[in-house]
């Protein structure tokens, strides 16, 4: 298995043509057909569904399309930090995060990092919240943001960054958008859309306060992932979220209000006890003065 295997691959599955994957990777379509045959072969399993007329993912496939995309993640970085070689290292900084409001909040700390260090240069991942994590203890990456949860690993260092203090995020036109302050009981009836994380999802139902306020309610909740996510479904009308303040900029037309509600859910940033970097070592400084701050 090579990384022109599962370049071909990955264009294949996300363009589902040979031919549009053969031009944006700039060989021909019998090159890419080889590739995909080869490795195949070494999996020893169908990727691909292929008629004259279609090409649809296999069920392994599309198990597999999450891996080769990581794997094609961390040659890419791999590649990128050889360029940062000879005494360099310490230049580049690799970090994950989960939603890309993160971004946000880091560019400060970025602005300041510019500064100190003139060559400084941040290699960022987005990923699932158990990935990212992994790939912390693994030592692919020097730091994630994420939720705090216990530790499989001794060696990693959760560093605090906000509480659980949320903030209620409003459709437009809603009788409660204009208010100063929401009570829970206020919006207990009300369609509620929750930013869970897939890792966290079993932390969520098994929390029996919060399952107590659910259920008490008259309607099920609407799950997701991200505050992008959250952002649409509110902003579509599908009802009201409550957000961690840490990410209350609402877009033009949506409010935050704040509200009493609150959660065990702590946001942070994890790394590895045995990283030594100047560099991550400013950067949490950093990230921790703007946080603290705000």
């Amino acid at each position: 298995m090579n990384t022109t295997q599962l370049e071909c691959f990955v264009r294949v599955a996300e363009t589902l043509s040979y031919q549009k994957a053969a031009d944006d990777l700039h060989i021909s379509q019998p090159a890419v057909s080889k590739q995909i045959m080869a490795l195949e072969n070494e999996l020893d399993a169908a990727l691909f569904i292929r008629t004259t007329r279609t090409v649809a993912l296999t069920p392994i496939g599309e198990k597999f399309f999450v891996d080769a995309k990581r794997l094609l993640q961390i040659t890419y970085h791999a590649r990128q930090l050889s360029a940062f070689a000879r005494g360099k290292e310490e230049q580049v900084l690799r970090i994950g995060y989960t939603d890309s409001s993160e971004l946000f909040f880091m560019t400060p700390a970025f602005q300041k990092l510019k500064e100190k260090f003139p060559d400084f240069v941040p290699l960022l991942t987005c990923n699932k919240w158990d990935v990212n994590t992994l790939a912390v203890e693994h030592g692919h990456l020097d730091a994630c943001f994420s939720f705090r949860k216990s530790n499989r690993n001794s060696h990693l260092v959760f560093q605090r960054l906000s509480g659980s203090q949320f903030v209620c995020l409003m459709p437009p036109g809603h009788p409660l958008a204009e208010s100063s302050f929401i009570h829970t009981e206020e919006i207990r009836n009300e369609q509620l859309i929750w930013i869970v994380p897939m890792p966290l999802r079993n932390t969520f139902y098994n929390n029996k306060d919060l399952q107590s306020f659910i259920n008490s309610g008259e309607k099920k909740p609407i799950l997701c992932e991200t505050i992008a996510e959250a952002f649409l479904l509110v902003n579509s009308g599908f009802g009201c979220c409550a957000v961690p303040d840490y990410l209350a900029f609402p877009p033009p037309g949506m409010h935050f209000v704040p509200c009493d509600f609150h959660t065990d859910l702590v946001h942070g940033v994890y790394y590895h006890d045995e990283n030594k970097s100047a560099l991550l070592k400013a950067f949490l400084e950093e990230i921790h003065t703007n946080r603290q701050a705000e």
